[in-house]
Parts: C-alpha cells; structure tokens; sequence
C-alpha cells in the first residue's frame, strides 16, 4: 500500500480528469474497470487506499478497495464502522459534496478517537479527500482516498475532484439501472426454469437466443426437434417445414398471415416415441419488432412421456401429505394406474388406495383426477425440482 511517486502520477488537469471520466463510462457497464478507476484515482490524487462504495441502506450494493488488506477491510465492517468519527457526518453531506477530512472532524478529535488510533495509525492514514456522488432514496456513494498525518489534502485535490464528480454521479446512477435490470432478468431466468415445459426465444430470422432447462435437454436429445446452426429445426422434413412456416409467420407479424397470431403443432420424433406438443406464439411488445437480435417469438415444448417435474416436497407441503402419500399422488399425476404404483413401490394395492383416500380428504377433493388436478396446475406443480 505504498503512496505514488511524482514521476507516475498525472498532473492534476483537465486531460487528466477526462481519463478518469473515460474509466468511469467503460465501468457503468463493466464491473472489472471500476477497479481499473478506483487504482487510477489513487495514483493521480497521490494518496493511498482509495475506495469507492455504495450502499443502499445498509447493504452494499458496490465496494470496491482493490488496495485495503480483507483483514482490515473485514475488521472495519465488524467493528470500526461504528467507530468512524467521519461516517455519520459523510452521510448527512448532499450528493455533489466534496470534503476534506478536517471539515468534518477537527484533528485533535480524530486523534482522540479509537476508530484513529486502533484502526487508521496502523496503516499510517490520516487525512481524508473525498465526495457524494450519489445520494438519493436511502442510496449513498462515495469515494475517497487517504494520506499520512504529513501530507494533507489541499483546494488543489478537491478543485480536481470535482471535475469529474458528474461523471462518476452518472455513471453510478446507470450502474444502479443496470444492476436492477440483470436482478430481474436472472429472476425471469430462474422462473422459467422451473416451468414444467421448455421455453425457446427466436429472433425475427428464427435464430434460437435461449432456451431454458426443460428445452435445453429436448434439444440435446436430438431426438425430434433440434438446434443446428443456431436454427430451431425439426428432424423430420415436413415438421420442418410446418415448423418453420409457422415461426416464419409470427415473426412477420403481419396481421394478414393467419398463422402471425401462433399456432400448434405435433412433431414426431424419430425414436418412434410420443411426440412433442408446439405451441408458437408471439412477443407482443412493439419495440421487439424493430429489434432484430431481440427475442419475436416464444416457442413452449412439451414431452407427454416426461410428465409432471413437481418438487415432491412443495407437493407435500401445499396439500399437506406425508411424503408416502406425496409420492403416490406425483406418480398418479405421471399417468400410472393403482396396480402400477402398488407394484413400483413394492407395497399392495390396498395401501396405495388407503394414501390416495388420505391425500382426497387433506386436499378437500373427491376424485383422483381432481386431485391429479391440483398437483399440475397448483403452485407444487410450477416449479422443477432442482
């Protein structure tokens, strides 16, 4: 954690500032160059110790330290960050602040502090440069730098500051969209893994772009439907052909194709087992259409041969069954008659009928297919087992 020498260190200037601006656009969208900034910052501030930080609320929403030792680090969160005569005065100064350490606690009462004494004399810090780029909605960031007791920050260091303050304030406020929209697009992601069908997005050419869990094991089977050169495909000439008309007409959207508002299909697989049920259909949202690598058209994939994937415990737990009588419904539900469970789990007819007349009255149903009903088409039935 050595300070920077003079012949390494840009001057402080308007060129200088625009690097640091540059860095700091390159990093809205890429975590790794809010590293590449925070280094440079405290090389051109002469300093050591730069951090840059954002909290939403308590939590950390963006830390990045690339020069703190993680024990010091993991002792300032334990314990010193109560102790930080700065910290709560920081978070009371507006977003657009720049501050000098002295401006928020005289030095003898930094001197006098734990927090200096146990925490910031051990690693020779003192004084303190910093700003709020961001502070809005319980969102608060900051960045700052540190330097021994013989070397304080001037009018020089926070004039340079603030030159290129609005372009970290920016950038951070697009870090912050950025994030809150891959948090919903995983969340999207792992909804749709969990459905108990497959799921493909194509493009407006018919490109596949994802697939979830479910569709990705179809496709590996090879077995019917496949993916070749990034195309959906079907293994036999005249599915593909149906296939490709249909996906080729929803993409269109045009409103005088009738087939642009989706359709189904049957495609026979060559292993000579049931076939797959299609279903294509449109993605309404307007701007889709101009877009030509974002997702047009949704097709859904289901294999009767696979049956219902329900998580045997979130079936449990919403009709409220023992795990005995949990399994004999989830085979039910998978098509297999009385005799056939009985003979699966070894046991005789009759006590398969005693937990399907136990599991009828837990789940306030009368018949076997009301209550095969309820495990395909209730919250148990949405999810995959993972």
């Amino acid at each position: 954690m050595g300070y920077a020498t003079p012949n390494t260190v840009g001057r402080l200037e308007a060129d200088t500032a625009l690097e640091l601006a540059g860095t700091i656009l390159e990093a809205s969208a890429d975590e790794a160059a809010w590293e590449r900034f925070v280094r440079r910052f405290g090389e051109v501030m002469r300093g050591a110790s730069p951090g840059l930080y954002l909290n939403d609320g308590d939590q950390a929403v963006l830390k990045v330290t690339p020069e703190y030792d993680p024990s010091w680090n993991k002792a300032y969160d334990d314990y010193y960050v109560t102790r930080d005569v700065r910290r709560p005065r920081i978070r009371e100064l507006p977003a657009g602040t720049v501050y000098i350490g002295q401006e928020l606690a005289p030095d003898d009462e930094i001197c006098r502090s734990e927090f200096y004494n146990d925490f910031l004399r051990p690693q020779g810090y003192f004084h303190a440069l910093g700003a709020v780029p961001v502070k809005e909605e319980g969102r608060v960031a900051v960045l700052r730098v540190m330097r021994p007791r013989s070397r304080p920050f001037g009018e020089e260091e926070r004039a340079f500051l603030r030159l290129f303050l609005p372009h970290l304030s920016r950038a951070l406020v697009v870090h912050q969209r950025l994030s809150a929209v891959r948090a919903e697009r995983d969340a999207n992601v792992e909804v749709i893994d969990r459905l108990n069908g497959g799921v493909m997005f194509l493009d407006r050419r018919a490109h596949l772009l994802s697939a979830n869990r479910y569709a990705q094991a179809v496709l590996r089977s090879a077995d019917g439907l496949l993916s070749v050169h990034g195309n959906l495909i079907a293994s036999s000439p005249r599915h593909g052909v149906l296939l490709r008309r249909l996906v080729d007409a929803v993409a269109s959207r045009d409103a005088k194709r009738p087939e642009a508002a989706g359709g189904a299909l049957v495609v026979h697989r060559p292993s000579g087992r049931m076939p797959y049920h299609v279903l294509v259909s449109p993605l309404a949202a307007d701007w889709l259409a101009a877009a030509p690598r974002q997702a047009a058209v949704v097709v859904y994939v289901t294999d009767p041969e696979r049956g219902p994937q329900a998580d045997p415990d979130a079936v449990c737990r919403y009709l409220g069954l023992t795990p005995a009588e949990g399994d004999v419904v989830l085979a039910l539900a998978r098509g297999l008659s009385l005799a056939e469970v009985a003979r699966q789990r070894n046991v005789s007819i009759e006590t398969v009928r005693t937990h399907v007349k136990r599991s009828l009255a837990k789940a306030d149903v009368r018949r076997q297919s009301d209550l095969v009903r309820l495990v395909l088409t209730g919250p148990s039935g949405m999810g995959l087992r993972r």
